[in-house]
Formats: C-alpha cells, sequence, structure tokens
C-alpha cells in the first residue's frame, strides 16, 4: 500500500512536470520566432561555410535562395538540394547544351584566389570535384554532404542555447506560479482524492498523441496553461504574501527540484510518464491479489461456524 501511494506521489510531480515543460517549451518557440533565432543561426552558418563576401552576396541574390527568404530576411531552412544547385549554378550557370559544366564549374573555382576566405571554398569545391570523378551529378550529392555536415553544427549550436532558453523560463515559470516540489509531494502524500485527480489526468494526458509542430505555440501554451489551473494544485501565490527572505528560503529547495526537472524537457517526461503509468498498472493487480487471500482465510471458519450453530439448533429442536 506504501509503495502504491509513493508511486501515485511520483506520478502526480511527472505530470506536473511535464505540463510545466509544455508551458516552457511554448514560451520558448514564441521567443525564437520573434528573435529569428533560427534564421540568425542559419545565416550564420552559411557565413562560415562559404566565408567570401562576393560569394555570399551572389547566393543570398540566387532566385533558389531569394524565393525561400521572407521579407528580405534569411529563410530558417534551406533545404540541402537547393543549396548545392544554388551554388553550383553560381560556379557555372545552367545552359541548354553545356556537356562542358562541370569543367566550367571547375575553371570558375581555379580562379578564386588562394588566400583568405576564398581559399577554403576553393579547396573544398576542388575536393568534392574531384571526388566525383566527372559526374556532376555526385558533385551535386556532395555539396549536399557538405552542407548538411555544416548545418547539423548549426542545429547542435541551436539546440544547446535554447536549452539554456528553457532552463530559465523553467526557473522564471516556477517561480511566477511557486511551484515547489517539496511541498507538492507533502500534500500529494496526505491527498488521497489530488492524487487519484492527478493519476487520471496523467492517463488521459498519456493517451493523447503527441503534440505536432502543426499548432501553433500560442493554442498549446493557452491549452496546457488551462489544464494547469484545472488540476486544483497547491501552487500560486496569496493575493496578501509578500516577498520575503523567510518565504524565499523555505520554497528555494523545491523551486530548483522543480525547475531543473522542468528544464529535462516534454518528451523525457512524456517517456518517463507512460513507463511509470505501466509499472503502476502492474503494480495494482498485485496488491489486490495480495488483499484477496487474506479475506478468504476466515471463509472456512465461518462456514464451519456456521455449520456448528445449525446442526446445535436441530439438536435443540429435536429435545
Amino acid at each position: 500500500m506504501f509503495g502504491s501511494m509513493v508511486l501515485e506521489v511520483a506520478l502526480g510531480l511527472i505530470l506536473i512536470y511535464l505540463l510545466l515543460s509544455l508551458v516552457c517549451a511554448a514560451v520558448g518557440e514564441l521567443i525564437a520566432t520573434a528573435f529569428k533565432l533560427r534564421a540568425r543561426d542559419l545565416e550564420r552558418g552559411v557565413r562560415a561555410l562559404l566565408q567570401d563576401p562576393e560569394v555570399l552576396r551572389r547566393f543570398h541574390t540566387h532566385p533558389m535562395i531569394k524565393t525561400l527568404q521572407v521579407r528580405g530576411t534569411m529563410p530558417s531552412y534551406i533545404p540541402s538540394r537547393s543549396f548545392a544547385l544554388a551554388l553550383m549554378d553560381i560556379a557555372a550557370p545552367v545552359g541548354a547544351n553545356n556537356p562542358n559544366r562541370l569543367q566550367d564549374i571547375r575553371q570558375t573555382v581555379m580562379s578564386l584566389p588562394e588566400d583568405g576566405p576564398a581559399g577554403d571554398i576553393k579547396r573544398a569545391f576542388l575536393i568534392m570535384i574531384d571526388e566525383a570523378k566527372g559526374n556532376i551529378d555526385h558533385v551535386r550529392d556532395n555539396v549536399e554532404t557538405w552542407f548538411n555536415s555544416s548545418m547539423d553544427r548549426v542545429s547542435g549550436s541551436y539546440k544547446r542555447r535554447m536549452q539554456w532558453i528553457v532552463l530559465g523560463l523553467a526557473f522564471i515559470v516556477t517561480v511566477a506560479l511557486n511551484v515547489d516540489t517539496v511541498m507538492i509531494a507533502n500534500r500529494l502524500s496526505r491527498d488521497a482524492a489530488l492524487r487519484s485527480s492527478l493519476i487520471a489526468q496523467a492517463q488521459v494526458l498519456a493517451q493523447q498523441p503527441r503534440a505536432d509542430n502543426t499548432t501553433s505555440p500560442e493554442v498549446r501554451l493557452r491549452e496546457t496553461i488551462a489544464t494547469v489551473q484545472g488540476l486544483g494544485l497547491p501552487i500560486g501565490w496569496a493575493s496578501d504574501a509578500r516577498p520575503s527572505f523567510e518565504r524565499i528560503s523555505a520554497h528555494l529547495l523545491g523551486w530548483v527540484i522543480t525547475a531543473f526537472a522542468v528544464s529535462l524537457g516534454a518528451p523525457f517526461w512524456f517517456d518517463t510518464l507512460n513507463k511509470f503509468i505501466v509499472i503502476r498498472s502492474t503494480i495494482k493487480p498485485h496488491e489486490k491479489s495480495r488483499e484477496q487471500p487474506s479475506k478468504d482465510r476466515f471463509a472456512p471458519d465461518v462456514k464451519s461456524r456456521t455449520e456448528d450453530e445449525t446442526g446445535s439448533l436441530e439438536s435443540q429442536s429435536k429435545d
């Protein structure tokens, strides 16, 4: 029984962490969109890849790239095929009948200076041309691979930055809502009704498919906040509460635990929630099976006492 209660408290905390993670993720997406963080990182990655100012200028004004731009700003995503075709077209424009296009690309690359930023792109392009062994399609594939490798590093940098942003948001949301893990755990351990309510909500949430990227972060944020408000959790601040050292120090440990837990992200807590629900479903039947013999243990005694009483009554009636 005690183990089941501990598991239910853990499930309640996991549900809270999951919902707050969804709130922070939605706010993080809104920040990234407002400040164009993806587009800025992509632009830095392309600049580091091409380096030469003239090549960069011609790349940004190329029709295949310009059509991806929104209001003249760098897009947040460039397909590798578009990058390769644009860069090869800059080196040697596509002609109706140009059997020597690969040679033209080589000559254009060879005309770049050896020193300075253009030297790096020159050496990289010559390696990709030589490796293709005269097949222009292989050159395009090599350029795509080159671009994808660079974008993997850009994506890693973006994810690390967003992790720091989400961690900061987790602390802000935790303190703003006064989500104290220690206080909530104590409340859940004493309130069976609240535990049951959170378990029911957790089971519903676990059965729902994960939110896809087609739903706007504004909608996800509103829906998640509404769910949190409907749980009846012991969170928030009293209207007459004033910040004080004693009040803050009393909640500090619980805030830190909550913030770091929320910063792990919604995917982590969604998977953890499903695992704990499976564990709980396997524990509950075992608890019932252990309780069942305790009820049946007295059944033979009751039956024998009933038979004895019946027999004695019959003998008395005969007498």
